[in-house]
């Protein structure tokens, strides 16, 4: 419900256009990603249930990766499972943003997941719940989604502090 401008030159006159603002919440309609790993649903099935929640997230890293010299550098994604009451980083991923997104969000998931079945997995409204539902659906993890993921962005804040 708003409008982007943007002013360019045009045969020596600056012009001015406007068009509408994309539908965000289209971003976030997405078909479930399909979990199919049936060995690594058996793992997770089998290892000991724990008490413990996780908050998982998928942000941009706090710093510039340039792989080669003769590349162009860029912000990585990184995926995070934070435990919530200790705000321990479990596990982390980080990766070039993709198509591929769900497999390196998913591949943070379950390396925790393999050691200890969580309570629950806590995510952000409406970013990665497409990834994630079928997987916690299939390993009977609880899915909770919030508003807010107040610890996960204190341990984001404590990267960004120690990247600059």
């Amino acid at each position: 419900d708003g409008l982007v401008t943007s002013r360019y030159k045009q045969d020596g006159k600056w012009e001015t256009s406007e068009r509408p603002l994309p539908d965000l919440q289209s971003l976030f309609e997405q078909e479930p990603y399909i979990f199919e790993n049936d060995l690594v649903l058996h793992q997770i099935k089998k290892a000991p249930k724990s008490p413990l929640s996780l908050q998982v997230d998928a942000v941009h890293a706090p710093a510039i990766l340039q792989e080669h010299p003769e590349e162009r550098p860029y912000y990585p994604m990184i995926t995070l499972c934070v435990e919530e009451e200790s705000m321990e980083v479990l596990n982390a991923v980080t990766y070039p943003e993709t198509k591929e997104n769900p497999k390196h969000i998913l591949e943070c998931v379950v390396e925790v997941c393999k050691d200890m079945r969580p309570k629950e997995i806590i995510i952000r409204t409406q970013t990665i719940e497409w990834v994630l539902e079928d997987f916690c659906n299939k390993t009977d993890i609880k899915l909770v989604v919030r508003e807010r993921l107040p610890e996960f962005d204190e341990v984001v804040s404590h990267l960004e502090n120690e990247f600059s």
